[in-house]
């Protein structure tokens, strides 16, 4: 008789012999499957070659798929050898052979233009990530808004340049030997002109020295028209020194009115500079002018 998987559809020639009443328990060789197999009247007409090869330590299978005999005793499935569809030799008869379920395909174009449309988003959203200023012109390009309205800016005038200036000339530097203190004085001397239109008064300027990476390492302030001696400058203690540089009118009274154009000396002094010292750098504090000037 022909039997057929009812799970996969494979197809076995079977001895009827085997089938009793109740039918057998079988097992396809091919997916495993155990099923129930009666004998019709019709496998009952035809005589088959006998081909099943039972094996004798196969293990009974679960409960539920079990059948009984009439002794009330488990009965083990038996199992099925399949055998290629031929032409039965004893009965002429032909066995179709049932045609093979297809695999299923893994690549198909379906899946596999989903897969490219997902691989483009991901690389286009990393792009834009990356940059962003063209994610901004795409998003300009399809949401244009139309022509823009030019936006004019009114220019308010620039007020104007402040009209001369205290400016300094002649600067330079020297270095004294100082025998009250017991060190080196560096002094920078220049001059201070006028360049405003009207006189100014109690011009007070600002040194300051540097290493050469630019940072401060000292400064002080002073008023022009006050000049020292060398004599002076070895032989005076710094507080006198600097007393001397901070009178406001000048040693001759030289800060009290300076005319445009006019010229008045400056001098700043450093006691003991460190010897980092590489630059300085000479400022304009501040000035008055005079009544009537």
């Amino acid at each position: 008789m022909t039997i057929e998987c009812k799970e996969c559809g494979t197809k076995y020639r079977f001895d009827e012999t085997r089938v009793g009443e109740e039918g057998v328990w079988v097992r396809c060789t091919r997916c495993g499957h155990v099923f129930h197999q009666r004998k019709t009247a019709e496998d009952a007409s035809v005589g088959l070659e006998r081909i099943i090869i039972p094996p004798a330590e196969e293990k009974p299978p679960a409960p539920a798929k079990t059948g009984i005999t009439g002794t009330g005793q488990e009965t083990p499935p038996a199992e099925v050898k399949k055998t290629e569809d031929r032409p039965n030799a004893a009965s002429g008869e032909e066995v179709a052979a049932r045609p093979r379920a297809k695999k299923r395909q893994a690549w198909t174009p379906v899946r596999i233009g989903l897969y490219l449309a997902l691989l483009v988003l991901v690389l286009g959203g990393v792009y834009l990530y990356l940059f962003p200023q063209i994610g901004e012109q795409v998003l300009t390009l399809f949401y244009s808004k139309g022509p823009e309205k030019a936006i004019t800016v009114e220019k308010k005038p620039a007020p104007p340049a402040p009209v001369g200036g205290v400016n300094f000339s002649e600067v330079r530097e020297r270095f004294l030997k100082n025998l009250i203190v017991g060190g080196d004085i560096l002094v920078i001397q220049g001059t201070a002109v006028n360049d405003f239109d009207y006189s100014v008064s109690k011009v007070k300027v600002r040194g300051k020295i540097l290493d050469n990476a630019g940072k401060i390492l000292g400064q002080t302030e002073v008023y022009a028209g006050n000049i020292l001696t060398d004599e002076e400058l070895m032989k005076w203690t710094e507080q006198e020194i600097l007393a001397d540089l901070m009178k406001p009118e000048g040693s001759d009274v030289s800060n009290v009115s300076i005319a445009p154009k006019g010229k008045i000396p400056f001098m700043v002094t450093f006691i003991n500079p460190p010897k980092e010292v590489d630059e300085f750098i000479i400022e304009l504090v501040g000035f008055e002018r005079p009544t009537g000037g």
